[in-house]
């Protein structure tokens, strides 16, 4: 038995790291998406409610033969019209893996989603790869973007265990990159004007002892959130009209601050390999670092529209597929493509 949980694990392990997946994740903050979700949650709770009733009113002798809805409930997938949209991917925990010769397979995947913007945020240099070259992997695709559209970047966690801090960064800038730590740029695209914001990993704050612990130090991080909100708010106001203000903050488990800062309509993030094993429905991660065993937040596009701030969160499962605590299940490394449709009062 235990021969063929191994050989279990190592196939799908192999399958979930033999190619890179490319979600398309839409943030619609229009009147319209609003009213489209409200009408699709609806229909998939009447369908769980059919799906019970039905399962009540047979008997299990009736069940076989009875019209019940199979599998899960399957949740269609919107569509937009791209000049209606801002087109972003999004680049997590790459940790210097290697994606073809020189980056191209993943480089390819870039180009062809044409997006606005890319952004980085974090666990792109990890010097503990098995690789010989993680500086030379992180040129390759910082060179291979370069001219696609404006790339920003954010450090994660690992860019810190390694002691390098800034070192490498000159990577991203002399390749016309921005390094948008504890800063705030307002950013023309086709469709209108956006604010990118940014927030260095904990993980800067500690000193090297420290950083061996894996403890943050929140209150400095929290006072971090702060101050970029005073940044967001001193180019928000000459800027007139922006279509929205995303922030790219590696480590998602600190949504409940970034929401309280009220001025971040997108939180992108990356951290969590997806919760490593994904089973459909049923496990949605199993584990992620600094928020423990079934993660709350793990992957995928979570929307706050109720509150009185909406605003969501897009965390990309990342693209690592080494070193990692175990090995990914039902969690391909992923490049994440989001189209943002702004509120039409952003216009």
């Amino acid at each position: 038995m235990k021969k063929f949980v191994l050989i279990f694990a190592i196939c799908a392990a192999f399958i979930s790291c033999s190619s890179v997946v490319v979600p398309n994740y839409i943030v619609d903050y229009s009147d319209g998406g609003r009213e489209k979700r409200r009408a699709e949650e609806a229909r998939i709770e009447a369908e769980k409610q059919e799906k019970k009733k039905i399962k009540l009113n047979n008997s299990e002798e009736e069940q076989g033969t009875a019209d019940l809805p199979t599998g899960y409930v399957k949740k269609v997938v919107p569509t937009v019209d791209r000049d209606k949209c801002v087109r972003i991917v999004l680049i997590s925990d790459f940790n210097s893996n290697m994606f073809g010769e020189k980056e191209d397979t993943l480089i390819a995947k870039i180009k062809d989603a044409k997006p606005d913007l890319i952004v980085l945020t974090g666990n792109i240099f990890n010097f503990k790869t098995s690789f010989a070259r993680p500086v030379v992997n992180v040129r390759y695709l910082i060179e291979g973007i370069k001219g696609i559209a404006p790339f920003y970047y954010v450090t994660g966690d690992t860019e810190f265990y390694s002691y390098h801090e800034d070192e490498f960064n000159h990577i991203i800038t002399d390749n016309g990159g921005v390094l948008i730590e504890g800063k705030a740029q307002v950013l023309e695209v086709p469709l209108g004007k956006i604010i990118v914001s940014g927030l260095p990993g904990p993980y800067i704050d500690l000193t090297i002892e420290e950083r061996q612990t894996g403890k943050d130090d929140k209150e400095k991080y929290r006072e971090r959130i702060q101050n970029l909100k005073a940044e967001v708010e001193k180019v928000q106001k000459p800027a007139g009209k922006v279509l929205f203000t995303a922030l790219l903050a590696h480590r998602p488990e600190y949504i409940e601050d970034y929401k309280a800062a009220g001025c971040f309509d997108l939180i992108l993030s990356g951290h969590t390999n997806g919760g490593l094993w994904k089973f459909g429905n049923v496990m949605k991660g199993l584990y992620a670092k600094h928020q423990g065993f079934f993660p709350k937040y793990s992957g995928g596009v979570y929307e706050f529209f109720d509150e009185e701030k909406p605003s969501a969160m897009v965390i990309s499962r990342g693209l690592s597929y080494q070193k990692l605590s175990l090995p990914r299940v039902g969690t391909n490394p992923e490049l994440v493509v989001i189209d943002v449709v702004p509120h039409e009062s952003r216009f």
